[in-house]
């Protein structure tokens, strides 16, 4: 006869696989999903869906924040689609290797990206930030963030911005129209502006690429490296055998701890 933990161990299994399922056809879900919709706490009191994931640790005060920027793919209102590979990746190697954050992660919203440039289809060129306005998420993005500082526990000298593709774009906008915000970047296969290079080189990056990316070439972020160095920018730039996928090889201890190292005297408004 079968012992009564195994079968209640067959029976959760069962539900998890059924409410897998489930997702899977209401907002492509997956297990990495169901996880880390386990591990993170939902907010919906705000103009855009997020998630935060604050680790417990022993000592008080303020810490680092990463605002993670999603790619195109898991857009929408159902906050849930930004809790994709990436995501886990920056839990992962929290927790891995002791690295001290909290993420902050919204959700772009269906139909647009979060800054104004227009999809059409890949592949995707650098971007002339000059001739865009400032989106709209942009200020949300901002106010989301100001909200933990407030809160006294985001520390407004370490704040960092984290994105891939869609979100790697917002990343090098951000840095463009808002240098003083940013301690550092990590910023994954996206578009930039090379012309707009003595802004951004403000700002620390960490930078990496797919040789094989065919949605946005690598290209891409060579014409923005060769910009940056130009102007004499704290620059990492890593390529990678791969794709358009790069997280699990771009987001590790090195980058990871790269990027945290640096400080910055931010304009963030401060209430400690």
């Amino acid at each position: 006869m079968m012992k009564p933990i195994a079968l209640i161990m067959i029976v959760v299994a069962l539900l998890m696989l059924s409410a897998a399922a489930l997702f899977k056809i209401r907002y492509d879900f997956n297990l990495t999903t169901l996880k880390l919709d386990l591990m993170t706490e939902a907010h919906r009191d705000a103009s855009l869906p997020y998630r935060t994931y604050i680790p417990e640790r022993a000592q008080e005060g303020t810490r680092p924040l990463i605002l993670y920027l999603q790619s195109g793919a898991g857009r929408g209102d159902d906050n849930l689609g930004q809790l994709r590979q990436e995501m886990w990746r920056l839990i992962e190697a929290q927790q891995q290797y002791g690295l001290d954050y909290m993420i902050l992660a919204p959700q772009c919203p269906d139909g647009v990206e979060w800054n104004n440039a227009q999809s059409g289809s890949p592949p995707y060129p650098n971007l002339d930030f000059t001739r865009l306005e400032e989106s709209e998420r942009f200020r949300q993005l901002l106010q989301l963030v100001q909200h933990y500082i407030d809160q006294g526990i985001a520390d407004p000298d370490r704040i960092y911005v984290v994105g891939i593709s869609m979100g790697a774009t917002a990343a090098w906008e951000f840095l463009y129209r808002h240098p003083d915000k940013f301690a550092a970047a990590l910023i994954m296969n996206g578009r930039s502006d090379p012309g707009v290079a003595q802004a951004i080189a403000k700002t620390p990056i960490w930078l990496g690429h797919g040789e094989k990316d065919t949605v946005a070439p690598i290209a891409n972020s060579t014409a923005m490296s060769l910009a940056l160095a130009q102007q004499d920018a704290d620059l990492v730039f890593r390529t990678f055998d791969a794709g358009h996928q790069i997280a699990n090889v771009a987001i590790t201890e090195e980058s990871l701890s790269w990027i945290l190292t640096k400080h910055k005297n931010s304009s963030w408004n401060r209430h400690d």
